[in-house]
């Protein structure tokens, strides 16, 4: 089911997990995990029709920030829980990270290198990996 789905099993699984325990409202609403979910989920659906290039993880965040639910999803994603000691920038790196992971598994591609951006104020990130 995971590669009709086309995301990985570990992913699978954890969206059964989460997507039950918000049915069983075991989750706060705002729980970051939850936001991460959907905006993949909404991520899926955009490169469902994009054109897909080596530049598409890029294409991804200027998506989100283009992207008023997105965007809101994203922030909602990058919020660490309560009292769980992780800083707001280690929380959106690991977002950002595990968002790049995910386009590179769903789109079945592989690294080609990373890619630096211009410094702009704004900016989602600052580099990411070229897909092929």
């Amino acid at each position: 089911m995971a590669k009709a789905n086309r995301i990985t099993e570990a992913l699978f699984i954890e969206r059964l997990v989460r997507t039950a325990a918000r049915a069983r409202n075991l989750l706060a609403p705002d729980d970051p995990g939850l936001a991460l979910m959907d905006l993949e989920i909404e991520i899926g659906t955009y490169l469902d029709s994009a054109a897909i290039n080596e530049h598409i993880t890029r294409d991804v965040f200027e998506h989100i920030q283009a992207t008023p639910a997105l965007w809101n999803l994203h922030r909602d994603a990058t919020q660490p829980l309560p009292k769980s000691g992780v800083s707001p920038e280690k929380r959106r790196q690991y977002v950002h990270s595990r968002l790049g992971r995910f386009v590179k598994a769903y789109l079945g591609l592989t690294s080609l290198g990373e890619a630096l951006l211009q410094p702009s104020a704004g900016a989602l990130i600052r580099s990411y990996t070229r897909l092929g």
